[in-house]
């Protein structure tokens, strides 16, 4: 058992390494739900009464590219705010993957 310096000095580190680690891309549908969910909902709709009111757009029609979608992110667009300032480019990235990789639907075929 570690003694209770030792155990502070073990939880200082881990927090230390978790802080300057880099966002990984499962952890960009949990910043997706901290930092998006509120108006863009959980199926990226748009739809939640906060959305609604801020104009937020149906993410799973969107035709931006992932770099496109980090610079939205970033900047803001219309009433949303940016988030450089905010987030790291690695945190913007995954939030980016996760909402092209997991909630932007193809087009339907005609």
């Amino acid at each position: 058992m570690l003694c209770p310096a030792r155990w502070l000095l073990s939880l200082a580190a881990a927090a230390v390494l978790a802080a300057g680690a880099p966002a990984r891309a499962d952890d960009g549908g949990q910043m997706y739900g901290k930092k998006c969910l509120a108006c863009h909902g959980l199926d990226g709709a748009g739809d939640k009464p906060l959305g609604r009111k801020s104009g937020a757009p149906d993410l799973r029609r969107s035709g931006l590219s992932q770099d496109e979608i980090e610079a939205v992110i970033a900047q803001g667009r219309g009433k949303m705010m940016g988030y450089k300032d905010r987030l790291t480019a690695e945190q913007i990235s995954a939030i980016a993957g996760y909402v092209k990789g997991s909630l932007v639907r193809p087009p339907a075929p005609k």
